[in-house]
């Protein structure tokens, strides 16, 4: 019996809905598919480089690695951490504090040397995170692929020359004062505008404050900022990353002449999160955390901001280090028993030349991560850089990291830790910054 056409409109209807939600079904399962291969693709061969696949589709890989990408043949992989929420720590105290026996075990002599290419073994990893996408890469390459392409561009296997001329005057400016705390005496003066330090100082435009620590500028451009800093105020807790600006020569306030970046990214060794995951080092005392405590800030320019002069950037012997002379400029926090003498808040403040103490956990080579340093220090200084002079240039060799305990009561003549550049991280900023 055939059909009545009611009931053939009837039956043609329900197949059209049935393969419409076959279709939709499908298109759908597809699409979830295609961007499912297309997340597993970033960072893998294919299309061309794996950096040239994270270049179009994350937005922090556009801003690094314009050179090394041709060279370096790193390889890129999604690792997947927990979620970061960003905080703004401008009135957070990012101060480590630990015991003031803490480098015990440390020595006072090292023997190092500038490692040859040809003994250079495996790889290295580093991670990126990515704030706009909030997304954590790693990335994996050849040290020696690495290290050769670091040397190519510097003038010095240990040492990235700053972009500029040479400034013969710099460490006068530097050396000038009036007279946490060494030896009990706080010899911080401030070194702000009103002070006879100018906006346009060549050295101090290369300092800026970041959210309750300090950095220092080693790259700057009218399109992207490159700062380095302590890995602690990157992340001010397990759980999250500083959203806080890069403030170049802050003066009570950012600077009219250099303005404010926001930070895009971040780049650190991932020891240092699975360190801080592993020892809790928040609550239960930073120093498993201290030798890994260094890291990039990568930041875009706010409106009306301009690019600074920048510092360069080495790795140097114990001993090659004392024959120069270096500086630490920061910007602590006021409020404190320990803050300098009438501390205003958001400006910079430094001592006068440095020493250097004792140096723990080596790397290959003998380099050691960890030293510990004379100037003086309180909260707001932590990322602050070291730095020497050679030629009239400034390089910075380490990051301060944590302070002892004792604060204004220290009697020791070194009661501060830095996170020292090895020759391993140095590679990694030339790969960051070119």
């Amino acid at each position: 019996m055939l059909p009545t056409k009611s009931f053939s409109i009837k039956l043609i209807a329900v197949l059209l809905i049935c393969c419409s939600f076959a279709v939709f079904g499908q298109t759908a399962s597809e699409m979830k598919r295609a961007q499912l291969a297309k997340k597993q693709m970033l960072g893998k061969q294919g299309g061309g480089t794996s950096f040239e696949v994270l270049r179009r589709e994350i937005p922090l890989f556009q801003l690094i690695r314009q050179k090394s990408s041709d060279v370096v043949n790193a390889e890129f992989k999604e690792v997947q951490r927990a979620p970061l929420k960003g905080i703004n720590t401008d009135e957070l105290d990012m101060r480590w504090t630990v015991p003031e026996d803490a480098m015990r075990d440390g020595v006072d002599k090292e023997r190092v040397v500038v490692p040859e290419l040809s003994s250079l073994r495996g790889n290295s990893e580093f991670e990126f995170y990515d704030i706009t996408t909030r997304r954590t890469f790693q990335m994996t390459a050849s040290k020696a692929e690495m290290a050769e392409f670091a040397r190519s561009m510097s003038r010095e296997p240990d040492e990235s020359n700053p972009l500029d001329r040479p400034d013969r005057q710099a460490v006068a400016k530097d050396e000038q004062m009036n007279k946490s705390w060494s030896n009990a005496d706080d010899s911080r003066i401030r070194r702000a505008i009103a002070d006879g330090f100018s906006d346009t100082d060549n050295i101090y435009q290369r300092l800026a404050e970041y959210g309750g620590c300090s950095a220092t500028v080693i790259s700057a451009n009218s399109q992207r900022m490159v700062a380095i800093t302590a890995a602690h105020c990157i992340f001010p807790t397990a759980n999250t990353f500083s959203n806080s600006t890069i403030d170049p020569r802050s003066n009570g306030g950012p600077s009219p002449t250099w303005g404010t970046w926001q930070a895009v990214g971040f780049g650190y060794t991932p020891d240092y999160v699975d360190a801080l995951i592993d020892n809790d080092c928040y609550n239960a005392g930073p120093t498993p955390c201290i030798h890994h405590d260094i890291a990039l800030v990568i930041a875009v320019p706010n409106a009306g901001a301009s690019p600074p002069k920048t510092m360069g950037w080495g790795y140097r012997s114990k001993s090659w280090l004392n024959g120069k002379s270096k500086y630490r400029r920061g910007y602590p926090g006021c409020g404190q028993t320990h803050s300098p003498a009438g501390c205003t808040t958001s400006n910079l403040y430094g001592d006068g030349l440095l020493s250097i103490g004792s140096l723990s956990h080596p790397v290959s080579g003998g380099w050691n991560r960890e030293m510990m340093h004379s100037s003086d220090t309180n909260g707001g200084d932590s990322g602050s850089g070291l730095y020497y002079y050679r030629n009239g240039y400034p390089y910075v060799f380490a990051v301060n990291s944590a302070g002892a305990g004792c604060n204004e009561s220290c009697n020791t003549s070194y009661p501060n830790h830095a996170r020292r550049i090895t020759p391993n991280f140095f590679d990694f900023i030339n790969d960051v910054v070119f």
